[in-house]
């Protein structure tokens, strides 16, 4: 009968090719009676030429045609053993080896794909885990054969032990041999949209134009590297998927984990991830521990251990490689299955033995094994092996030459010895690799430092000359491993800059920090300056502020005694800038002030316009804004002596968030507006995000949602580019804010969660607390009071550190508020008291919270103060046409009313307050009006208007979900009879 994986393969190539069974039977000239008896299993086997029919009818590539006519014949192996090798760059495994015992592991592997393939269910990754030589690799070949029989596209990489392999190998090495081997007819289709690409696979760049065309930021080029990795296996995946095999995965580093993690948490993929690592080399502080552990703990991973073989299955694996055995043999074998503990690579290390006649001094593990085999060998072979176990997985001929010290006929002669032994095997025409990593372990651990060391110069040295570009983390890895320092630090460097330029911050961390540490040791301190500045971009963009200063640091002093303003000054910013995300503001402007101090004695400087507009930004967050604004207005005006377009754009951006703090609304909206081309011009995007979120603020304030939700929709695209966690953070927050306003209170829970945990990605920064805040506001609208309390009180503690009074006067409105509403006007009037307007200053964040303070004043009692104080709020707020202010200020001057009973003039406050609420529209506020209009006509003795205005009340406190709000309303109505 016909295999079932055949049936399945055929169904799924016709649906993959879009075809009835009628349609398939009619191009491949069958019967469609046998065609459905093919796609059921009920028929024997076709023969070939009717298979060649069907896979020309289905336009199968030459790999699919191999699996199809492989699959359809069960007793043959579903590719061959030479075809897999062409097709997968795992691990070499000996061939003719037989799957012997695994039964089990292959059959959870097989569910895993079916899973995949039919139901899209279950965990995406499986994890085979075992130690070295217990047969993963060899299984890993047995899954990959199937999958192609059963219509998976296999991709498949490893890694290796030894440094110099790219930042995200084994996917780069499994992206790049699929596309070495793509059929010519399939690359256009198979690479669309995958331009990102050239960022890790450089010799694609001829087929696309550079992707930058934006100046992304480092986290926003990584995302767009990863969607390409996604597109390519979407864009190749067979009719069953996409199979991606990763083995020795215990040597990824972390960037490689974090995009198998990222692939991982795709759902929609056509794809299915299988890896290998041992379990003897693996911490669970390692990344690849903690990649288990996430995925694990978001049921994404199933772990399959692997452990030796059973006895019988042991005795039956060297039974099959072992053929026609002499009782000299048996009694042999039964010493090695004794010793070899049911590991398979130890056991056809015995066998081979064995059948080498080597009887008396087969090895009792492996090690000893490996090194008997060794000392067996010619010199020249010996010498091989050295240089093989220098090189890396795959060393070329030509490689091998280079380093071996007497080259010529005794290189071959070594090759021919090592590979007759099964130590070295041929990898396609001209290369080499250890038949097992634990060989080439072994080989490397017996030689001496000396040697290992001339080894690696001499390796190091051939690379260098190689025509054909070789990775610079490949010859810093042989240059610092042969005594070469300066040559290592040099590719060093270029291999964190390659790291970087595919947004693995990991491996480019590394890198520099190595760089770092050789450039110390070699006493090249200007050098060492150079990088810190480097690595400390790298550690601020990731949201690292502490490390990023404390790698800064050192470099001020270097600069300061070399004489190198500019760099000092250079250097100076981008830890004012560590200041004032971590929030420690007045440090910032100490080092500032005292630095132009100096740079203005000296001479002029190009950096000076840059470091005042940096102490004005500090001055504002410290709530300065008097001198800020001096501070900013000095910059704009050296910046534009000296044509320094981007600090005087900055300068303007900062100016309008100024005018907005001083409650000049008006003008800051105008100054806004006109500086958001200049700051596009010059490529500031951080700061035309910074503008077009005070735009929407501003818009918030004056109660036009509209345009507020245009500004800060745009801003959270520049932020999602610039994928600056903690500026997006804020971002996030305030268009959640706006959400709440507007009514929409289920898109404001999705940016309002999403927020506080992007803060809290990186190191805490002054942003942090506005995302808490704004969350407690949404929290205290539902009628969560402890809930908002919790958050607000977090924000407040990073405020007072900060000195952040914005900050500390938003968060003092909402506990204010919480302060009422449980009955504690003094803790509310306490609260705001001390952060009324500094003299001659009307600020907008006062005016904003003069309602709050009188209606504390209406909770205690002291009306006359609490009418003064809310037309107070009304006056300010008028002429900035601040409506979100003026619609609070008349709910509160409505309670007074209705407390001293004047119902007239509760009326026209309510009247005013309702027409401007729906005007907006602000939802929330309209109910609370409506609420308030309620009251009044119980007032008035008219209780049937006012059951209607409560009526109008409950139907949006419901959809939107104030339930505190809805349980006071309904003890109102209660309270008054039907």
């Amino acid at each position: 009968m016909i295999p079932s994986r055949f049936a399945r393969l055929l169904k799924n190539f016709r649906l993959a090719a879009g075809l009835t069974q009628e349609e398939l039977a009619a191009r491949a000239r069958v019967s469609t009676r046998g065609l459905q008896d093919l796609e059921r299993g009920m028929r024997r086997r076709p023969r070939r030429a009717t298979l060649e029919l069907l896979a020309e009818a289905l336009g199968l590539s030459p790999d699919d045609t191999t699996a199809f006519l492989a699959a359809a014949h069960a007793r043959s192996a579903p590719a061959g053993a030479a075809h897999l090798a062409a097709l997968l760059p795992l691990s070499p495994v000996n061939a003719p080896t037989p799957l012997v015992g695994r039964e089990a592991e292959l059959g959870v592997l097989r569910r895993f794909l079916r899973d995949g393939s039919e139901k899209g269910s279950g965990p995406p990754v499986l994890f085979l885990a075992g130690e070295p030589g217990i047969g993963k690799t060899r299984l890993l070949h047995a899954l990959a054969a199937e999958a192609m029989a059963g219509g998976w596209r296999v991709l498949a990489g490893g890694c290796q032990r030894r440094g110099g392999q790219e930042p995200y190998a084994p996917l780069v090495e499994a992206l790049a041999h699929y596309i070495r081997t793509m059929p010519p007819e399939r690359r256009r289709m198979d690479l669309a949209g995958c331009a990102w690409l050239t960022r890790l696979l450089p010799v694609l760049a001829e087929r696309f134009n550079e992707p930058d065309t934006l100046p992304w930021q480092p986290d926003q080029e990584r995302r767009l590297i990863y969607a390409a990795v996604e597109r390519l296996l979407v864009n190749v995946a067979g009719p069953a998927g996409t199979l991606l095999i990763l083995d020795d995965v215990q040597w990824a580093g972390p960037d490689a984990l974090d995009l198998v993690n990222t692939l991982a948490r795709k759902p929609a993929l056509p794809l299915r991830i299988v890896g290998a690592y041992r379990d003897t080399e693996m911490r669970p502080a390692d990344p690849l521990g903690m990649l288990v552990a996430d995925l694990a703990h978001a049921g994404l991973i199933r772990r399959q251990p692997l452990g030796p073989l059973a006895n019988d299955d042991a005795a039956r694996l060297l039974d099959d490689l072992l053929a026609d055995w002499s009782e000299e043999e048996r009694t042999t074998a039964d010493r090695a299955l004794e010793r070899a503990g049911g590991v398979p690579f130890f056991l056809v290390s015995y066998a081979q033995s064995i059948s080498a006649g080597d009887l008396e001094s087969v090895p009792w593990d492996l090690v000893q094994g490996v090194r008997q085999r060794v000392a067996l060998l010619p010199e020249a072979a010996r010498q091989v092996l050295d240089a093989a176990a220098i090189g890396g997985r795959r060393v070329p001929r030509t490689l091998l030459a280079a380093t071996v010290a007497q080259a010529g006929e005794s290189v071959l002669a070594g090759l021919e010895a090592a590979c007759r032994s099964r130590l070295l095997i041929e990898d396609g025409n001209d290369g080499y690799q250890f038949t097992h990593d634990v060989i080439r372990e072994v080989v490397e651990a017996d030689m001496g430092a000396a040697k290992r060391a001339a080894l690696h110069h001499s390796l190091a040295e051939a690379l260098e000359r190689l025509p054909t570009g070789v990775p610079a983390e490949q010859l810093a890895h042989h240059f610092a491993r042969g005594d070469e320092p300066d040559k290592a630090v040099h590719y060093l460097e270029q291999a964190g800059d390659h790291a970087w330029s595919q947004r693995a911050a990991g491996a480019a961390e590394s890198r520099y920090r190595e760089t770092l540490d050789q450039l110390q040791t070699l006493g090249r301190m200007a050098e060492a300056a150079r990088l810190r500045e480097k690595l400390g971009g790298i550690l601020g963009a990731m949201g690292r502020y502490n490390d990023a200063m404390r790698m800064l640091t050192p470099a001020l002093g270097w600069y300061q005694a070399a004489g190198d303003m500019e760099s000092l000054g250079r250097v100076s910013l981008a830890i004012a800038e560590g200041h004032a995300q971590r929030g420690t503001p007045e440090d910032g402007i100490a080092h500032l002030r005292s630095l132009l101090g100096h740079l203005e004695r000296i001479g002029s400087f190009s950096v000076i316009p840059a470091l005042h507009l940096t102490v004005g930004a500090l001055l504002i967050t410290t709530g300065r804004y008097a001198e800020a604004l001096v501070a900013v207005n000095h910059a704009a005006e050296l910046a534009r002596a000296g044509g320094d377009d981007r600090t005087l754009a900055r300068a303007a951006s900062n100016r309008a968030n100024l005018l907005q703090l001083l409650g000049q609304l008006e003008e800051a909206l105008q100054a806004g507006q006109d500086v958001l081309p200049l700051l596009e011009a010059v490529g500031d995007y951080l700061g035309l995000l910074s503008t077009l979120r005070d735009l929407a603020y501003i818009h918030a304030l004056r109660g036009d949602f509209a345009a507020g939700r245009r500004s800060i929709d745009h801003a959270v695209a520049v932020g999602e580019q610039l994928a600056n966690p903690a500026s997006l953070s804020l971002t996030l927050a305030v268009r959640g804010w706006l959400s709440v306003l507007d009514g929409d209170w289920t898109a404001a829970h999705a940016d309002l969660d999403r927020a506080p945990a992007l803060s809290r990605e990186v190191d805490r920064s002054w942003y942090s607390a506005y995302s808490l805040i704004l969350l407690g506001r949404l929290s205290l609208a539902e009628g969560n009071l402890p809930a908002a309390a919790a958050v607000v009180q977090e924000a407040i503690e990073l405020s007072e550190r900060s000195g952040d009074l914005q900050a500390l006067r938003w968060a003092a409105v909402t506990m204010a508020t919480i302060d009422i509403l449980e009955g504690r006007p003094l803790v509310a009037h306490d609260r705001l008291i001390p952060l009324l307007d500094r003299p001659s200053l009307e600020e907008c964040d006062v005016t904003m919270f003069l309602p709050i303070l009188a209606w504390a004043y209406l909770e205690l009692g002291r009306l006359a103060l609490a009418a003064d104080t809310v037309e107070q709020a009304l006056a300010r707020a008028r002429p900035e046409n601040m409506r979100l202010a003026m619609v609070e200020a008349l709910r509160v001057r409505a309670m007074i009313a209705l407390r001293r009973e004047r119902w007239e003039d509760a009326a026209s406050s309510l009247e005013e307050g309702i027409a401007l609420a729906r005007a907006m529209p602000y939802p929330y506020a309209e109910a609370r009006l409506l609420h308030l209009e309620g009251l009044l006509h119980v007032g008035m003795a008219d209780s049937a208007r006012a059951r209607k205005r409560w009526e109008e009340a409950q139907a949006i406190f419901l959809r939107l979900g104030a339930r505190r709000d809805l349980e006071r309303l309904e003890d109102a109505v209660a309270s008054v009879p039907a």
